[in-house]
């Protein structure tokens, strides 16, 4: 199960290497305000080799040479996401999630202090796009963000 303190360690580690991410998933759901459990960290990032690298290089004390070398632009330009297993958890790494990119992420999106650590979460708007599957928990996820919305629809000055 992913506490916040390890999803602060995660995102620490993504910040010092400068790496260009959005948190999404339930991750970002839980930072949204619902409470509930995720076993993995989702990022969308930027598509860049310079980008991949960076986060090749954050990873690189934590994983095997054959894993890190899963992590390169070719591997993630064909297969558009990567799944990394830290211990006792996975950080899921994606460039392209229900054909919304990172570029498209980062327009709405806000900040989250968690231990010290800024995290660029995923706004309800995309969100709410990325949850429009008929998984259990994303139907919960996609209820719990649509009452955000209208709450804040409701309350905007």
């Amino acid at each position: 199960m992913i506490t916040l303190e390890k999803l602060a360690q995660i995102c620490s580690i993504l910040n010092k290497y400068e790496i260009k991410y959005v948190l999404i998933g339930g991750c970002a759901v839980i930072l949204h305000g619902l409470e509930r459990t995720t076993m993995d960290i989702d990022v969308i990032i930027e598509n860049s080799s310079e980008n991949i690298n960076k986060l090749k290089k954050a990873f690189s004390p934590f994983l095997k040479e054959n894993e890190l070398n899963e992590i390169n632009p070719e591997i993630i330009q064909k297969y558009k996401v990567i799944r990394i297993g830290l211990e006792g958890f996975f950080v899921d790494i994606l460039t392209l999630a229900c054909d919304i990119t990172y570029d498209k992420v980062k327009e709405d999106m806000f900040f989250e202090k968690i231990s010290d650590v800024e995290i660029p979460v995923a706004g309800v708007n995309i969100m709410l796009k990325l949850k429009q599957t008929f998984r259990e928990i994303d139907i919960k996820d996609r209820l719990f963000l649509i009452g955000k919305k209208e709450y804040i629809q409701k309350h905007k000055k």
